[in-house]
């Protein structure tokens, strides 16, 4: 389906995966690397052969198969799951320089959080994963239905006025 959608036109194939829940990964890095490594890359592989990006979306905290996952070859990694751990700091410190990360903002500060908190929740996310380069400002999970609109707005715009953020002052 992926190369389907290249062929119509699609700029990027983003494959859903959850690998991990908030404790840890499903499957031991060793497993990772015999049984889903191998799809992983073919699917990779096919899809940028019909020059397509390739983006990963994991919740949960994965930290132990990213060596493995960005070997793949995937353009971006989207989710960086706050609500299990995962530090956006820290996974641009180690593999900033070979993907492109996207999330990381705790959904849940949208729900229930002030002004401030989201004021602040985005300038963490771009404090941490913006200097240098290849950062998409986005939340690490699916935004509820049920969300907070005024906080959601707020934190678009906030964003919005820092387009440029990689050179802007947060």
């Amino acid at each position: 389906l992926g190369k389907k959608a290249l062929d119509e036109g699609a700029d990027a194939i983003m494959m859903c995966v959850d690998y991990g829940h908030s404790k840890g990964p499903w499957l031991s890095p060793r497993m990772f690397r015999e049984f889903i490594k191998p799809a992983l890359e073919k699917q990779v592989n096919a899809f940028k052969r019909k020059g397509g990006f390739t983006i990963l979306h994991s919740d949960g905290n994965i930290w132990p198969l990213l060596p493995d996952i960005i070997d793949t070859g995937l353009d971006a990694y989207q989710g960086i799951d706050v609500e299990a751990g995962m530090n956006l700091a820290k996974v641009k410190e180690f593999y900033g320089d070979k993907i492109c990360l996207i999330g990381n903002f705790d959904p849940r500060v949208i729900e229930f959080g002030s002004r401030a908190d989201i004021l602040n929740e985005a300038k963490r996310c771009l404090n941490q994963g913006a200097p240098g380069g290849g950062y998409v400002f986005s939340t690490s999970a699916n935004a509820s239905i049920c969300l907070n609109v005024d906080n959601f707005i707020l934190m678009l715009n906030y964003v919005k006025k820092r387009r440029s953020y990689q050179k802007a002052r947060i």
